[in-house]
């Protein structure tokens, strides 16, 4: 199947009106651990095999853009991101990111020629067994792995750190976001975050199209007002924007916030 024929199918799976779209999300669960036994989370091999294999593709050279393993004949940018980085660059000849669930350095990619002109140094956190392997097959230049927030801390001191499809996919992204206010990163930039106007964190299990790979993983819609209020003691909510993943229904959303610390 080309490239292109395998947008196109995804694309129109995530153009459905959205009643069906909806299918691609489960009712909701009473807690994460109850989500997590009926789905089959993020460690399946199937998830790791398709991303690793992306990867090669884009470091190598063979495809300009990928993202959550499917791969672009051109490049789709969040310009909302990508405006928040360079805010963070301003005043700066070398810029060191954290970039928090950033797989094998898809936004690195993605957004480079930007910052063609300026030292980069991209550190990205992820699962134990994605450092191992990119610290293997794709630790040169920029870019660098790292176990944990505290690890790559001891290392660089970031002016930014990115959250891209990331925070609702991991069981305690409380805990994570704490840890990053507490360092004081002048620049926080959430991006792809799911988010509802109601009360209270929702938790759902989001089924993957079949014409990406078969897996599902638990996902959690937060309370937008709470999120905000977590941050906002000792951050500036800069901009607000909406991410490029379509809204699965009217009172769900994802998207995107820039905040800069006070």
């Amino acid at each position: 199947m080309k490239i292109l024929d395998l947008f196109s199918r995804i694309r129109r799976f995530f153009c459905r009106p959205s009643s069906v779209v909806s299918g691609g999300f489960s009712e909701d669960f009473p807690s994460w651990e109850i989500a997590k036994t009926h789905s089959k989370g993020w460690a399946d091999n199937v998830i790791f095999d398709r991303v690793k294999a992306a990867a090669h593709l884009l470091h190598e050279g063979k495809v300009v853009y990928e993202r959550d393993s499917v791969v672009f004949e051109e490049t789709q940018y969040s310009w909302g991101l990508l405006a928040g980085f360079l805010y963070s660059a301003i005043g700066n000849d070398k810029i060191d990111v954290v970039d928090f669930g950033g797989a094998f350095g898809s936004t690195f990619f993605q957004n480079r020629k930007f910052f063609a002109k300026c030292k980069v140094s991209w550190n990205i956190i992820e699962q134990p067994h994605v450092v191992e392997y990119g610290r293997k097959c794709f630790c040169h230049g920029p870019v660098h792995f790292f176990f944990s927030l505290s690890e790559a801390l001891s290392c660089v001191k970031p002016q930014v750190i990115i959250f891209s499809s990331v925070l609702p996919y991991i069981e305690n992204p409380y805990k994570v976001l704490a840890e990053a206010v507490a360092a004081k990163i002048p620049v926080i930039i959430v991006d792809r975050t799911s988010f509802h106007l109601g009360s209270g964190d929702r938790i759902k299990i989001q089924r993957v199209p079949k014409e990406i790979y078969l897996s599902s993983f638990p996902i959690r819609f937060f309370e937008k007002k709470a999120f905000l209020n977590r941050l906002e003691e000792k951050y500036e909510l800069m901009a607000s924007f909406p991410s490029i993943d379509l809204s699965p229904s009217p009172d769900l959303a994802f998207e995107g916030m820039i905040w800069r610390l006070k």
